[in-house]
């Protein structure tokens, strides 16, 4: 393996980039953490923190710092269905006492509290306000990334490893040779901040309305007063009927369950559009000689549920260790480095299969709202629910016997 500037280049330094560049930099390896943006810089998202998240927060010793900004605490969810039946699920009581809460926190502190972090280790460099274009190879092998930095020259960097945490259209992996885009996967959504809004600060929801299902429309207080709501749908979807999300966020906003809730409410910001690849339960390629994909370019969001920061840090920290593992063998062929593939899907395989299921559900506006109008009085649906908030596997169990039984008995 030729020696290179850097033993990695990590394109793109959200969430996934930050983690992975700091898990190498803590395993003694230089690191090249590019990103287009100049941080802090804002993030069209829904801005959840779940305890995937913060699990990872605490192990890179942040807790204290993650402390310090804004946020509000979350302790249940709030589910509603086409026909508007309701499901309320508290999170884990047990767990709380454990790990704490959820949160929900604004990505432009979070995510400058991440890159901050892997800025400060000692064998990390960073570029701001550098575009990747794309990755340079050599004999079929990535050995670097081409780019403009932020006075418009034309600069190529070289690595062993190139991390391609560069989002859901990540340059990295389209010119590697992966797509990151898979069409029946991808959701369109649209997000802005209001104050004033008539809400449970200490309750997410996610409404599965008519017109919007299998997507879903969102209220998820976040601090001072403040609300990001947003709405998100299949962009088939999107696409097939002509639809603008933004226009469709504010006349979501004027239905009758939500007019009076909306009638004070102020926006601060622009309204947003974003798309994103959730995860699936087949499994793709997230990696090839000379690199990987994380995040979203890895498509880590899981489905149905919204999540996708605690997923792309944790996909960071584990192409970390894969990275490490093959640089020490000497080794970066695609062979080598599917190590990362593998190890990901033992972790997202089993969740994704398991949501499969609650898509399955959510899918079928019948039975969806069948099941949320009986389950909603039985105490065994309402664990499940509220396990799910917990680890996604749980999701599985909505298919046993006995909780279809218990549906069945109302």
């Amino acid at each position: 393996m030729a020696s290179s500037a850097y033993d990695v280049i990590v394109s793109g330094a959200g969430p996934a980039g930050s983690t992975c560049a700091f898990f190498l930099s803590k395993a003694g390896r230089s690191v090249l953490l590019l990103d287009r943006a100049r941080f802090p810089r804002d993030k069209i998202c829904a801005d959840n923190k779940s305890w995937i998240c913060t699990a990872l927060v605490k192990e890179m010793g942040l807790w204290s710092a993650f402390h310090e900004l804004p946020k509000q605490e979350i302790h249940a969810m709030l589910f509603s269905t086409p026909g508007g039946h309701q499901l309320r699920v508290p999170l884990e009581t047990a767990r709380i006492k454990r790990h704490g809460p959820h949160y929900n926190v604004r990505r432009k502190l979070f995510d400058n509290l991440l890159f901050l972090a892997a800025k400060k280790q000692k064998t990390v460099t960073t570029h701001q306000r550098f575009s990747v274009h794309g990755v340079l190879k050599k004999d079929g092998r990535v050995v670097g990334v081409k780019g403009t930095d932020s006075k418009g020259r034309q600069r190529q960097f070289f690595a062993s490893v190139v991390v391609g945490a560069d989002g859901s259209q990540s340059p990295v992996a389209r010119t590697a040779g992966i797509e990151p885009v898979v069409a029946e996967r991808h959701a369109t959504n649209a997000r802005a901040y209001f104050e004033g809004v008539q809400c449970d600060p200490h309750c997410v929801e996610l409404h599965y309305l008519p017109g919007v299902n299998p997507g879903y429309f969102w209220i998820f207080p976040v601090d001072n007063g403040v609300s990001n709501v947003g709405v998100g749908l299949p962009t088939t979807y999107v696409r097939a009927h002509h639809l603008d999300p933004r226009k469709m966020l504010l006349e979501l906003m004027q239905l009758p369950q939500f007019k009076d809730r909306f009638k004070k409410a102020k926006r601060v910001s622009d309204i947003g559009v974003w798309g994103v690849t959730v995860g699936s339960s087949k499994r793709k390629p997230v990696s090839g000689a000379g690199f990987v994909l994380v995040g979203d370019a890895a498509n880590a969001a899981v489905t149905f549920a919204g999540e996708g920061v605690g997923p792309a840090m944790r996909s960071g920290k584990i192409a970390a260790e894969s990275i490490h593992a093959a640089l020490a063998d000497g080794d970066v062929s695609a062979k080598s480095l599917r190590r990362y593939d593998d190890a990901l899907w033992r972790v997202i395989g089993p969740e994704n299969k398991a949501m499969a299921t609650l898509e399955f559900f959510i899918k079928n506006p019948a039975v969806f709202d069948f099941a949320v109008k009986k389950g909603a009085k039985n105490p065994r649906v309402a664990r499940i629910a509220s396990k799910i908030g917990s680890d996604y596997r749980h999701a599985a169990q909505l298919w046993d016997p006995a909780t279809i039984l218990a549906i069945l008995m109302g």
